[in-house]
């Protein structure tokens, strides 16, 4: 079967999830029914970021899609970004031509978007630039699991290629210019040799890096598209969450569907009070 692979690409016009990349549509049904398994994880997502962000003036999402994070952000100067030009976001960015100048910003978020970008070393360098001293990189990324692979299989939405060097500037890490298409092994290649990342990046560190979402993320019904689940009350998903924290812990290379990096520019300013650094395989 395909999801035992190194490379997959789902054939065109085979997705399987309902209103992928529809994000208008994404938007509606988030504020409309309140599902609560999706509210769920997005809260997931982003409520972590808070403590990386007091006291920023300027922080940018990138490839912000249908722009749910300022629901659960504490971050004033948020700037909601993507390439696809929508009435709900603040400016309309292309992630490969940042227009930001250089030492400008004090946080740049990218949630799910590194495997859709084509050259993602590129816009690296690019944030690198734009980054204060002492700013920071905050992310959420996927994972190739094997999970999740035979789940990106089976739904045929995305693919994934670890056939590729993604420290290469030169090399693209997808096919094509769809910016809903994606590589879902760009977070593993990037972030899972720290050696190379630091090479590459001399003045960025990483000082977070955790897996996360198994069932959290299944039971969503997913982001951007849509597939029947059962709706659950705050307390069950409280306690899915820590059987993932379990799962991922143990066996992430089987079980993980993300990971959240922080990674800082060095600089001089301090980390917040009371606020740990965590760091894992």
């Amino acid at each position: 079967m395909s999801f035992w692979k190194r490379s997959y690409t789902p054939p065109t016009g085979a997705d399987r999830l309902a209103g992928h990349g529809d994000y208008a549509a994404t938007r509606a049904r988030f504020y409309r029914t309140a599902h609560s398994n999706l509210r769920f994880l997005i809260r997931e997502r982003y409520a972590w970021m808070n403590p990386y962000l007091g006291g920023h003036d300027l922080v940018v999402e990138l490839g912000a899609g249908p722009g749910l994070s300022r629901e659960y952000l504490d971050a004033p100067g948020l700037q909601l970004t993507d390439v696809l030009d929508n009435d709900w976001l603040d400016r309309r960015v292309d992630a490969m031509d940042l227009p930001y100048p250089p030492e400008s910003l004090d946080a740049v978020i990218c949630s799910h978007m590194l495997h859709h970008v084509p050259v993602p070393i590129a816009l690296l360098q690019s944030i690198e630039k734009a980054l204060k001293p002492g700013g920071r990189i905050l992310i959420n990324e996927s994972t190739a699991s094997l999970i999740h692979r035979f789940v990106m299989w089976a739904m045929r939405h995305e693919g994934w290629s670890e056939d590729v060097d993604v420290f290469d500037a030169s090399a693209r890490t997808k096919d094509g210019f769809d910016p809903l298409a994606g590589n879902n092994a760009v977070g593993d290649l990037l972030f899972n040799d720290r050696q190379r990342f630091a090479a590459a990046f001399p003045s960025l560190s990483i000082t977070r890096h955790e897996f996360t979402e198994v069932f959290v993320f299944l039971l969503s019904g997913g982001v951007g598209g849509e597939v029947f689940t059962v709706e659950l009350p705050d307390r069950a998903l409280s306690m899915v969450r820590r059987l993932d924290q379990l799962l991922v812990k143990i066996l992430p290379r089987i079980f993980a569907f993300a990971r959240r990096v922080v990674i800082v520019k060095s600089g001089a300013r301090s980390s917040p009070a009371g606020l740990q650094v965590h760091q894992s395989a």
